[in-house]
């Protein structure tokens, strides 16, 4: 469970600046590119050492550090070029709350499977909420916790633009979504 401290600030906080507000927007950039080349390095720059995922998988259990992170996209992504299909994610963050060397985005992401042409399978989508909390370590910030869950691929649809936050693409053509 996530709770919201009073302790937070609003995006306005002295110490965060339009610098960091990038820094942290490409972050979203780095996990997509990632997910286009299925290559699962983006981690290693992405993540603390001993950052925490919680998988929106409810068979999943919660992975540890940055190496076990890394290992459970690189099966993810071998699964995907096992059948000679592409992958992409992006992401809309609807709120970020800043505090103490901490920011905490919350959103929808979601990713589009496009299996191998030759299968005339159909592309299919699956949408979920996430929380990136992100620590200062120097001037960079990373990744200490990155929680998961699945949702309705209209509400990665419906989320508004927010002035200074991540807001990724529309997907062409028709949703088709693998859960409901």
């Amino acid at each position: 469970m996530f709770f919201v401290t009073d302790t937070m600030a609003s995006i306005n906080d002295n110490k965060f600046n339009a610098q960091d507000q990038q820094y942290i927007n490409e972050r979203y950039q780095i996990m997509r590119d990632g997910f286009k080349q299925l290559d699962a390095s983006f981690v290693e720059s992405l993540y603390e050492a001993d950052a925490v995922y919680v998988p929106g998988s409810s068979k999943a259990t919660i992975i540890t550090g940055t190496q076990a992170i890394k290992k459970s996209y690189d099966t993810f992504f071998k699964k995907v070029q096992k059948k000679n299909a592409t992958v992409d994610i992006d992401f809309r963050v609807v709120k970020r709350l800043v505090g103490n060397n901490q920011v905490t985005d919350v959103g929808y992401y979601i990713v589009e499977f496009r299996p191998a042409k030759n299968t005339e399978q159909p592309i299919t989508h699956f949408a979920g909420k996430f929380v990136w909390q992100f620590e200062r370590n120097g001037k960079q910030w990373m990744v200490a916790l990155d929680s998961a869950s699945h949702t309705d691929a209209n509400h990665y649809l419906d989320a508004l633009s927010q002035p200074g936050l991540y807001y990724g693409m529309t997907p062409a053509g028709k949703i088709n979504s693998t859960w409901e």
